[in-house]
């Protein structure tokens, strides 16, 4: 298993680490500082992405998680999942969590509360220290998808999900105090954990800012979509999960000119039915879906769109949250429009900030979005060197403890 490194970081990502725009920040700052890095994420077995690979002078690997399968074969494999679930609270996360051990970190940090207890155990029996870095209230972000599968009769599905979130919500109960530090994304979570967990300090705010643009201008987009220089590009950047307004933004496009089109880039549970949706309303030359982009990738996508869009589902969790794809969009230069939360209304001005989800408002928002000329975009003067250097003085004060 190799000799531990001084400077060896271990970050553990439940996802499959491509588009997660926060670990990749943090990644390259530490590894541009010196550290080793080692990022493990999964990947599904019929995934095209590679087991092990170098991005920007640091190292992503991926343990392999089953594919999904169907009908009776589903339901087993989701039964046996269910009970799986009780250890580290995901299923085949033992593999994971072997993984984490084997890399002899001596620092771990761990993304969200799916992650806390694999990244606890694998750090405490190397010694290690243990950064916990909270992206948003987890177990409560698991609300939406318990909603939709009970409402679509996927009752395997919720079952599972329902058992999660109950695990999540017991590991970081049980866990979020015994770690050596705890980091998290706003003056509001932080807040919420505090009153939740009865925390003994207060974490440690690393706010979502974007990278400098390396990029002013792209026509990306309008070229690969064949679209005329006068097209009006609004764009949905993210996962395609229940809680977003996905379904209403779709619909918002039949009450919009016929000049502006809505690109969504990313994927998720919803796309077929996004898909289907589409279909059913006549837009397919209107609303196009161009995949997931990698994160060091995706910025060339951005700056080619004209609005940005956040359409946040009310709920509890999404009062909390400050989603990183609005600082993205502000760095891109792009117009933005976006539900009314806490976070947002920090950023955002009243004229940008939608009244409802409803698809005649977002269509309304939109509509002004596109009629603001340069002097009325929000500037962002803030960006990711301010977060960098609190995230270095972290790691550098774990190392002299």
């Amino acid at each position: 298993m190799g000799e531990i490194s001084s400077r060896k970081v271990v970050m553990a990502v439940s996802n499959d680490f491509v588009t997660d725009a926060r670990v990749y920040k943090e990644a390259k700052t530490l590894s541009d500082a010196g550290y080793q890095v080692v990022v493990i994420a999964t990947k599904r077995k019929s995934d095209k992405l590679p087991p092990e690979e170098k991005v920007a002078g640091f190292i992503v690997k991926r343990v392999e998680l089953p594919d999904k399968t169907s009908g009776v074969n589903y339901a087993i494999e989701r039964i046996k999942q269910i009970k799986q679930t009780t250890k580290f609270g995901r299923p085949y996360f033992d593999k994971f969590y072997e993984r984490l051990l084997s890399e002899k970190g001596n620092i771990y940090h761990a993304n969200d509360a799916d992650t806390l207890l694999p990244a606890y155990k694998a750090a405490k029996l190397n010694n290690a220290k243990l950064v916990y870095d909270v992206h948003d209230l987890y177990p409560d972000m698991l609300d939406a998808l318990i909603s939709y599968h009970r409402k679509n009769g996927e009752y395997i599905e919720w079952l599972l999900i329902l058992l999660a979130k109950r695990n999540y919500a017991r590991i970081e109960a049980g866990y979020i105090n015994k770690v050596d530090v705890l980091i998290t994304v706003n003056e509001t979570l932080a807040k919420e954990l505090i009153n939740r967990y009865n925390l003994r300090k207060k974490p440690v705010i690393i706010y979502n800012y974007p990278e400098i643009p390396k990029i002013k201008q792209s026509n990306l987009i309008r070229e690969k979509l064949g679209l005329s220089n006068d097209t009006k590009i609004v764009l949905f950047q993210g996962v395609f999960h229940p809680g977003r307004s996905l379904k209403e933004l779709v619909e918002a496009m039949q009450f919009v000119d016929d000049n502006i089109v809505l690109v969504f880039l990313g994927k998720g549970k919803l796309e077929e039915e996004l898909k289907n949706l589409v279909n059913k309303l006549s837009l397919e030359s209107r609303i196009f879906f161009l995949g997931e982009v990698p994160y060091s990738e995706v910025f060339n996508y951005t700056v080619s769109a004209d609005v940005g869009i956040v359409a946040l589902e009310e709920s509890a969790i999404n009062k909390k949250s400050s989603p990183v794809k609005i600082y993205d969009y502000l760095a891109a230069g792009l117009s933005v429009v976006a539900t009314d939360t806490p976070e947002i209304r920090k950023i955002l001005p009243s004229a940008n900030i939608l009244p409802s989800t409803e698809p005649e408002k977002i269509a309304s928002g939109l509509k002004n979005a596109l009629s603001y000329d340069k002097t009325q975009k929000i500037t962002i003067v803030r960006n990711w060197l301010t977060e960098a250097k609190k995230l270095l003085g972290i790691y550098g004060s774990l190392l002299q403890v």
